[in-house]
């Protein structure tokens, strides 16, 4: 398990689902009655577009995913909350793929969608903005956030440690890191696996 505040670099997406996440993800559970949230992206994090036919499909490593969303049986206590750059409107089409994906029918707490899609480097930056926001709100609304998931660093970190990680030579998007901060938070950046 990765030390309070260092990443921790894993090989694959599973090595760093099952490695570093599920066992954060078991202590909420075992600290008993209080209630915790599971921050998502969706698109490239649970499900990808298939380059060959342009279809979505489930992400390589989302038996890994879900198994330490599980962890050991679903925890009552635990609520997921998707952040998706993907327009409003599209809250209940995301919890349909995400059920149809998974085959889970596990509630979803919230989706929040942007009204915009990311495409310039300005954009890039609100969408690093619109994230961290999302993950704040998940943790003031629902519960307090015990893990945050992604496929890109602002998926998962606040938008000045997004750059820092992005132009960093000690990170790669070949691989998955994970991170515990002090207050038991789980951030899951996923590589290329």
């Amino acid at each position: 398990m990765p030390s309070a505040g260092t990443w921790q670099r894993y090989a694959s997406c599973e090595d760093g689902l099952r490695q570093g996440l599920l066992p954060m993800l078991r202590t909420w559970r075992d600290m008993g009655t209080q209630p915790y949230a599971v921050v998502l992206d969706m698109d490239d994090t649970v499900v990808r577009t298939n380059e060959e036919t342009e279809r979505e499909e489930p992400v390589p490593w989302l038996d890994a995913l879900l198994d330490a969303l599980n962890h050991d049986g679903r925890d009552e206590n635990m609520s997921v909350v998707i952040v998706t750059a993907r327009p409003l409107g599209q809250e209940q089409d995301t919890i349909e793929q995400f059920r149809a994906v998974t085959g889970w029918d596990i509630p979803i707490a919230q989706v929040l969608c942007r009204e915009e899609g990311a495409r310039d480097a300005d954009e890039l930056k609100d969408a690093a903005q619109f994230k961290y926001d999302g993950r704040c709100w998940a943790d003031k609304v629902h519960a307090p956030v015990a893990a945050t998931v992604g496929d890109q660093w602002w998926d998962v970190c606040c938008p000045t440690e997004e750059a820092e990680n992005a132009d960093s030579d000690l990170f790669d998007d070949d691989h998955t890191y994970v991170r515990t901060d002090r207050n038991l938070c789980t951030c899951v950046k996923l590589g290329t696996c």
